[in-house]
């Protein structure tokens, strides 16, 4: 800190205006592209609806339904002999 600021002798650069690009036209193409591409794809994924998970049944649920639809076609065919009757 206590040390003297060296000499550099090299010039010392100054902003200049910049001028137009002559590729705007094609940045801004682009750009615009990229804006409609992140859009769209913004637009689909608040639109998605996933597919229902579907919960596993064991194998003993899927028989305890399969006996439960048995006895109640059979007790519904019994009754409907009888009142055939």
């Amino acid at each position: 800190m206590d040390q003297s600021v060296p000499e550099i002798k090299v010039p010392i650069l100054k902003p200049i205006k910049v001028k137009n690009m002559p590729n705007q036209g094609i940045i801004k193409k682009v750009v615009s592209s990229t804006q409609e591409q992140l859009n769209k794809f913004a637009d689909w994924i608040i639109s998605f609806v996933p597919q229902e998970v579907k919960k596993p049944f064991n194998k003993r649920v899927e028989d305890l339904k399969n006996t439960v639809n048995n006895i109640y076609n059979s007790i519904k065919k019994e009754t409907g002999n009888e009142q055939t009757r």
